[in-house]
């Protein structure tokens, strides 16, 4: 085996939540339904792309809904490096909630998140885990370039990445001891995560730097809406 195929590839993920919308705001399942940002999610956008303008973004993947590729768009137009064309993902997307999506949340309550017309569960999760592993085999490096590490912008939902986080830390021992508050709970509205990730031959090793940070809120009279 020669030493380029022996070389580790190596992620750094920054995942994202989208801004706020109406939806989140009112307490509305949103789901697949396509709402747009409101102005109180276009500046939470604006003011995480400022804690991101100097990050070296390789490639920025969007869940293909309005309000996760508006949050991206803002943060690729602020970032003082990225020049590339910012890709969509539909394994991204929200859960869908069928006959609940653009209803309030307290109709969801009382029927139970496993009624009629509402994606199951475990195809979230399958979502997630497909993601995660096309990216993994998708990392190839140039032996030229003078870093070893590919950064990945993500921007997706609050449902979707708790499934994947769920995914790491059940499949890949991705330890989230140290965020004793955040790890059971969704990203707020432009939530921050970093995960380092090393694929290997025949393993891939995760950790997680950064866990929900909406330090970029702080002192901003930002709300952080939770709901899907």
């Amino acid at each position: 085996m020669d030493a380029a195929a022996e070389r580790c590839n190596r992620l750094k993920l920054f995942l994202v939540r989208h801004g706020e919308t109406d939806a989140n705001k009112e307490g509305i399942i949103q789901g697949q339904s396509d709402w747009p940002l409101n102005d109180e999610g276009r500046r939470q956008a604006e003011f995480l792309s400022i804690k991101l303008k100097n990050d070296k973004f390789d490639r920025i993947i969007t869940s293909p809904l309005s309000r996760a590729k508006e949050t991206a768009e803002i943060l690729a137009r602020n970032n003082n490096s990225f020049s590339s064309t910012i890709e969509e993902d539909p394994l991204l997307m929200e859960r869908n909630f069928g006959p609940f999506q653009d209803k309030p949340r307290t109709r969801l309550h009382l029927a139970g998140e496993t009624s009629y017309g509402i994606e199951p569960l475990i195809h979230v999760r399958q979502r997630a885990n497909s993601f995660f592993s096309h990216l993994c085999s998708e990392s190839v490096f140039d032996e030229a370039s003078s870093s070893d590490t590919l950064n990945v912008l993500i921007i997706s939902h609050g449902g979707l990445m708790a499934e994947l986080f769920h995914h790491l830390c059940r499949d890949f021992n991705c330890d989230l001891k140290q965020y004793k508050k955040q790890q059971y709970t969704v990203s707020p509205n432009t939530g921050l995560s970093i995960i380092d990730v090393v694929v290997g031959q025949k393993s891939v090793e995760v950790e997680c730097v950064l866990l929900h940070d909406v330090s970029h809120l702080a002192g901003a009279n930002g709300r952080t809406q939770c709901d899907m």
